[in-house]
């Protein structure tokens, strides 16, 4: 019996340790409603628009509205990994404001090109990764 508590202490223990990040209900409700599942919850980070003009349009150009996230005098960045693959592991990237609300978000194959997205729903996505 002893060893049964100890055994149950160590893996509540071990459960506890590998605990995600908090997610907003939004963020959450948000990519269910786009047909993502979150395998893990990653922590929620300060962002900065990149000064280089170069990277401005390369987040343009990776899904991301520019005037949509220069509006905003302080940003967030939350990652989350998804369940769902396509060549390789996925992650979201959520963009919000100083409200929490979302101001864009993209979807990005970790070690895998093209890289990073504009977040559409799984069906447009996966669609798009067969071809």
């Amino acid at each position: 019996m002893r060893r049964l508590i100890i055994g149950f202490s160590l893996i509540l223990f071990l459960l506890a340790g590998c605990s995600s990040a908090e997610i907003s209900e939004e963020h959450l409700n948000y990519l269910s409603e786009n047909g993502w599942t979150v395998s893990r919850v990653l922590e929620k980070e300060p962002f900065s628009l990149p000064d280089n003009e170069e990277l401005l349009k390369e987040l343009g150009e990776q899904g991301l509205n520019l005037n949509d996230l220069m509006k905003h005098d302080t940003l967030y960045m939350q990652i989350v990994l998804l369940k769902e693959r396509c060549e390789g592991k996925l992650k979201a990237v959520i963009y919000s404001n100083q409200n929490n609300d979302i101001v864009g978000a993209q979807i990005v194959i970790k070690d895998g090109n093209p890289g990073a997205s504009k977040l559409v729903d799984t069906t447009t996505y996966m669609n798009r990764c067969k071809e």
